[in-house]
């Protein structure tokens, strides 16, 4: 993509944003996730088209003495005109109508010449100094489509999997007892290292290795979620009982226990966009804080995002679970001691291990 293109783009879209960003509670209109309603106005024979912004969103503002409350926020209060004109069966949505130097929007699949009805924006091609222009390379997560009427303007955005994301979510497994989790889980105890367990590494399928150490560490039972097996003498179960991925709402929960005897160790993953639910003191300590102005030029700190990562504290249960100790300085003073005898074990073990594949081929 050109810079002249990334630039006409980007103008165009943060200009329309009143209409484009759904979501957010318009006086002007009605919304939801979806959908956006705007008011305006046509003078079709000036072919301008005025919009009459008025938009409130809800945030969860933080006060001066630090406490949160989710409200509606003021942040649009006014009046702008764009011009359109047709291209054969191409609307074009210009920015600066009258300007020397012109750029906009192209939309596409409405009734050429008719401004009202449906038309759906390219994110392929744009409007630039009296020409489109396309590249056919692009490509975009959402789709949107505007309905235009004499006193409104409808948006609606539609998510779709690019084919990259396509690309990357057929890498991805939800085999979580086959993957790289559950590798270096194993791995740890085998080689009796400390524990750096990560949460993204369930969605990496890695069922070799996995089904490599079932031969050292027996495994009396097993689902795609749930694991139990058997390390130096100890029954041990890892369960990942939850595991939301929202990626159109950018959206993610997760949570894993594993257990042995009476000892339990919990891993609790959360990056979720703010909402009313989330908006509480009590969830201060894991707030992305962030600041915006309103529509008077007030600026006001907000929580933007909730996250909350206890990854750390997981991997020091584990540690005390498997080793007796979580403290890193002791621990690897522990296990630096013991790794002779250890290397002489594994050796032992990988040389086992090669001879009885060597006996299944």
């Amino acid at each position: 993509m050109t810079m002249k293109k990334m630039v006409a783009v980007g103008l165009s879209m943060a200009g329309l944003a009143m209409f484009v960003a759904c979501g957010s509670d318009s006086p002007s209109g009605v919304s939801d996730d979806n959908t956006r309603v705007v008011s305006a106005s046509v003078d079709e024979a000036s072919q301008l088209i005025t919009l009459y912004v008025n938009e409130s969103e809800q945030f969860c503002v933080r006060s001066e003495n630090n406490t949160f409350t989710w409200k509606s926020v003021k942040m649009a209060d006014d009046t702008m005109h764009w011009g359109y004109k047709f291209a054969n069966d191409t609307l074009i949505i210009i920015q600066n109508p009258g300007s020397s130097y012109e750029y906009g929007m192209v939309l596409t699949g409405g009734t050429a010449g008719k401004l009202y009805g449906t038309w759906t924006m390219s994110h392929a091609c744009y409007y630039d100094d009296n020409e489109i222009e396309c590249d056919d390379d692009d490509s975009n997560n959402y789709v949107y489509t505007y309905k235009f009427s004499k006193s409104s303007i409808t948006a609606k955005r539609t998510y779709v999997n690019s084919e990259s994301e396509e690309d990357d979510e057929d890498e991805s497994s939800d085999d979580f007892m086959n993957s790289t989790f559950m590798k270096y889980f194993f791995y740890s105890i085998y080689m009796e290292d400390e524990f750096d367990q990560y949460i993204w590494a369930l969605r990496w399928e890695d069922s070799s290795a996995v089904q490599s150490y079932s031969l050292i560490y027996p495994v009396s039972s097993k689902t795609k979620n749930k694991m139990t097996f058997t390390a130096d003498g100890k029954e041990v179960t890892v369960n990942v009982n939850e595991w939301n991925l929202d990626e159109e709402n950018d959206s993610f929960t997760a949570k894993v226990t594993v257990y042995s005897g009476t000892k339990t160790c919990t891993l609790e993953y959360a990056s979720v966009e703010m909402s009313s639910a989330y908006c509480k003191a009590e969830n201060a300590p894991y707030f992305d804080i962030d600041t915006e102005e309103d529509a008077y030029g007030y600026e006001f700190s907000y929580a933007d995002e909730y996250e909350k990562d206890n990854t750390d504290e997981f991997n020091e249960c584990l540690n005390e679970m498997f080793y007796g100790v979580s403290d890193a300085k002791v621990l690897n003073k522990k296990l630096n001691a013991s790794s002779v005898d250890h290397k002489k074990l594994a050796k032992v073990q990988r040389e086992f291990y090669k001879a009885v594949k060597n006996l299944q081929k």
